[in-house]
Formats: C-alpha cells, sequence, structure tokens
C-alpha cells in the first residue's frame, strides 16, 4: 500500500475491495454508452436552425456519424472533432451572449471529454469499480463549478448579460 493511500482526502487503491463497492460489469462499455449520451446531448445543444431543409439533414447526418464515432472509438480524434463541431457551431451560428445554450456547453464539453478519456484507457470487457471513477468526477465537478461561479459573477457585476 502506498503511504498516499492512508492520508487523508486520499483515495482508495483500486485492488482493495471496499464493503459496499459498487462494479459495473463490462465498464469500458458503460463508458462508452456515457460518452454517447454526453456527446448526443451536445451535438443537441448546438443544433443549428436553419430553414433549408437540405443542410439541417445534412447537418444531423454529420452530427450522428460524429457522435456514434466518439462512442466507438474514444481513443480516436472523433471525440475532439465532437468538441470542435459544438464549438465551431456556436462560434459561427451562435449568438454572441451569455444564454441557456453556453451554461449547457460548459456542462457538455467538459464530460465529453472527460468520459472519453476514461472509455479510452477502460477495457470494453473489464469490471469497474465506482470508486475508480470518483477523482475524475471531483475534477469535472469543480471545474464546471468553478466555470458557473465565474458567469454567475459576471452577470451579477454586470460584465455581461443574461439572455435567457
Amino acid at each position: 500500500m502506498s503511504a498516499a493511500a492512508g492520508m487523508p482526502g486520499s483515495f482508495p487503491p483500486a485492488d482493495v475491495d471496499t464493503p459496499r463497492a459498487v462494479v459495473l460489469p463490462q465498464g469500458g462499455a458503460w463508458l462508452r454508452g456515457f460518452v454517447l449520451l454526453a456527446a448526443a446531448g451536445l451535438m443537441a445543444v448546438s443544433w443549428v436552425d436553419t430553414p433549408v431543409t437540405g443542410i439541417a439533414w445534412l447537418q444531423g447526418l454529420a452530427m450522428a456519424g460524429l457522435v456514434i464515432a466518439a462512442a466507438a472509438a474514444p481513443d480516436s480524434i472523433a471525440p475532439l472533432l465532437v468538441l470542435l463541431a459544438a464549438g465551431g457551431l456556436r462560434l459561427f451560428f451562435g449568438s454572441a451572449v451569455l444564454d441557456g445554450q453556453l451554461i449547457w456547453l460548459v456542462v457538455l464539453v467538459p464530460l465529453v471529454h472527460v468520459l472519453a478519456a476514461l472509455a479510452a484507457v477502460v477495457p470494453v470487457r473489464a469490471e469497474l469499480r465506482a470508486v475508480a471513477l470518483l477523482p475524475s468526477a471531483v475534477r469535472y465537478a469543480a471545474a464546471v463549478l468553478l466555470t458557473v461561479v465565474i458567469m454567475l459573477l459576471a452577470i451579477a457585476t454586470g460584465i455581461v448579460a443574461y439572455v435567457g
């Protein structure tokens, strides 16, 4: 056992059986499913309404392909393309105001990133203990919470206006 394992705030080693350990059989498959859901949510939030039917169909097809590729191969460039597509759609077709879409992007972009990184290193058929996800969940929550607090402070001080 490492010296850091007994320190306050440290997490138990992955090989230690804890009494109430939640084990996900085929944990890598679960993570890929979560990548699929998070990436689909991100693409849904990033959707650009267009009156041209052909462009909307093409946009939907491209988004679906990126989302499926990100879930199927989280260790490839596909998750990065999902994040770049969401950012590009917001940058070029979105509004330049703080709105609900931007808040959802703040939540979903790091979620897709973290889930894809975890899914890339966990084999599809591996058993996954939920406690092993705790450090990544804490880092994700801290990053999103800090970003949302900064956004709320910007709204409260009048630096930006919320348009909901």
